[in-house]
């Protein structure tokens, strides 16, 4: 039992200390996330996004939430002055017609994310504490008001898809939230790709 207990105190001071690294992202921070994207995509540079788009996307998201009040979701995790992964998204209005979502709905584009060493057990800390930190502001600022804004975002079949799978069930019951997926698949070079919707089931979401 003594084993036991000091097993789960050690847990709680590395979710403690993973917690402590999650920081909002800044714009000075944008040449470090580039050089994370890099390394996270170094077998696929067709997905690498250029510095000067992850500039703007950040600025974009910035100012709408400026104008909106709506909550800094552009996080970074970051050691010893280092960045390991990052998260960039932020609330938008969704233009296009293609039928993933109604125009002129309201949610949250994530546009980015990515930690530097996605094959290891540190590397899947960063992601695991990165996508906590994700939707405990995302349940705060949304959810528990009452706003049922739906979250979407591109994976990558082999790395975020496969993390997102094994992650979000657990995820979801930590955080008393349940989410109905839908996913639609496409290809950039030799990677299968999906856009994901998140929408919260409505009985998931708080009464106002």
């Amino acid at each position: 039992m003594k084993e036991l207990d000091a097993s789960r105190q050690n847990t709680n001071v590395l979710d403690d200390l993973d917690d402590a690294r999650v920081a909002p992202l800044s714009q000075s921070d944008i040449a470090a996330v580039r050089a994370v994207e890099q390394v996270a995509y170094g077998d696929a540079p067709d997905l690498v996004t250029d510095t000067t788009s992850s500039s703007a996307r950040f600025a974009e998201f910035e100012a709408g939430r400026a104008q909106l009040g709506a909550p800094n979701l552009c996080l970074k995790y970051e050691n010893d002055g280092r960045i390991l992964g990052y998260v960039i998204a932020g609330e938008s209005e969704y233009t296009k017609k293609d039928g993933t979502l109604p125009p002129g709905t309201r949610y949250i584009h994530v546009a980015d994310f990515a930690v530097s060493d996605k094959n290891s057990l540190a590397g899947g800390r960063v992601a695991l504490t990165l996508v906590k930190r994700f939707l405990s502001l995302y349940k705060s600022a949304y959810v528990d008001n009452g706003t049922q804004t739906p979250i979407v975002f591109i994976s990558r079949e082999t790395t975020s898809r496969r993390l997102l799978h094994s992650m979000l069930p657990v995820l979801q019951s930590d955080h008393g939230m349940a989410f109905t997926m839908t996913e639609d698949a496409f290809t950039v070079g030799n990677d299968k790709m999906y856009q994901t919707v998140l929408t919260l089931n409505s009985s998931a979401a708080p009464k106002t």
